[in-house]
């Protein structure tokens, strides 16, 4: 149930949205409109930081505080004043290599299998994998949040 005062405004779908979550509708466990975009950081990072920045982004981009009212005839978005998203770190240093790949698949796999309940949840989470050197993100969200437009691809 939403809270009332947490709503900052509430607005139709557009043509492109009301195509997608008719099909989520149809068959709510279907991953088609699931995304990961996945990305390498080769510095050294802080996780407290690196997790705010995300609340900070979240903060100014309404589609990421976007949940959907899909049980009325008039489905419609429902951008929040604040919301929680899910972030979790996983620290892999201590693994050997073959076993690093191993969990960081078993990760992605269990995220993609996941999915998201658009009727409870915000439809964007992040997962920040350490493995020696290198973090790997993992930014897993719905297309009727964020489309392929929206995202520049780190080069």
């Amino acid at each position: 149930m939403l809270n009332k005062e947490n709503i900052k405004d509430i607005c139709p779908l557009t043509s492109f949205q009301e195509g997608i979550l008719f099909s989520y509708l149809v068959n709510p466990g279907s991953d088609v409109y699931f995304q990961q975009l996945i990305f390498d950081i080769r510095k050294d990072l802080d996780v407290d930081s690196f997790f705010k920045a995300w609340r900070q982004v979240a903060s100014r981009h309404d589609a990421l505080r976007t949940v959907f009212s899909l049980d009325s005839k008039n489905l419609m978005q429902v951008i929040l004043k604040d919301s929680e998203f899910d972030f979790e770190f996983f620290d892999l240093t201590d693994e050997d290599e073959e076993l690093n790949q191993y969990r960081f698949d078993e990760l992605l796999t269990s995220d993609r299998k996941r999915n998201f309940d658009l009727r409870k949840e915000i439809a964007w989470r992040v997962k920040l994998v350490k493995k020696d050197d290198v973090f790997t993100v993992i930014f897993s969200h719905h297309h009727a949040i964020l489309d392929g437009w929206s995202i520049e691809v780190p080069k």
